[in-house]
């Protein structure tokens, strides 16, 4: 179930979110990071927190701030534990959270997004190469890691600015963009 922020007070907010970062933290502290020395269970885990996302999209509102989908975080936390669980729905809820504004749509999930994924895309390339004994890690360091910034930023405006004129010009054509949530009434 989903219920939207704004029917409770802020007191109830700033106690829930307080009890989210401290759940958080725990789990962070408490995960089997040593599990992602294998690549196969880092492959899981992110098609894991992919599903859950396409998962949680499959929701019917049942009334004003009230939604259901399926959580299928029962599947999620028997196959990694509750410490990854909670990291594969936090990664989920980050688009929740968000206020429905458009320029927090396109700074957010074009921009902002865009350079994290090709930050984590390029580091999680080298760590493949350096795995595999393709190169070494000095290698690496000496000739294609001291470039990443320099590609993190382009693949950021690239997709901001794409996602930005798709938004006003094709809306329809971005699946995530809706014109009721993000401009009317705003």
């Amino acid at each position: 179930m989903t219920i939207d922020g704004s029917l409770f007070g802020p007191t109830a907010l700033w106690l829930f979110g307080i009890l989210y970062a401290a759940v958080l933290f725990a789990a962070l502290r408490m995960a089997p990071w040593r599990r992602f020395r294998d690549a196969e269970q880092v492959h899981v885990f992110l098609g894991a927190t992919v599903a859950l996302l396409l998962l949680w999209h499959l929701d019917t509102q049942v009334q004003p701030g009230l939604s259901f989908h399926l959580l299928g975080v029962t599947a999620v936390t028997l196959m990694f534990g509750w410490s990854l669980a909670v990291l594969s729905t936090a990664l989920v809820l980050i688009r929740w959270y968000l206020p429905k504004q458009f320029f927090v749509y396109v700074l957010v999930n074009g921009f902002l997004t865009a350079g994290l994924v090709g930050a984590a895309t390029g580091y999680l390339a080298a760590w493949l190469l350096v795995a595999s004994g393709a190169y070494t890690f000095a290698e690496l360091d000496q000739t294609v890691i001291p470039f990443f910034p320099l590609m993190f930023l382009p693949e950021a405006m690239l997709n901001g600015w794409l996602l930005a004129a798709l938004v006003v010009f094709k809306p329809e054509w971005v699946y995530s963009f809706s014109d009721e949530q993000y401009l009317h009434g705003k």
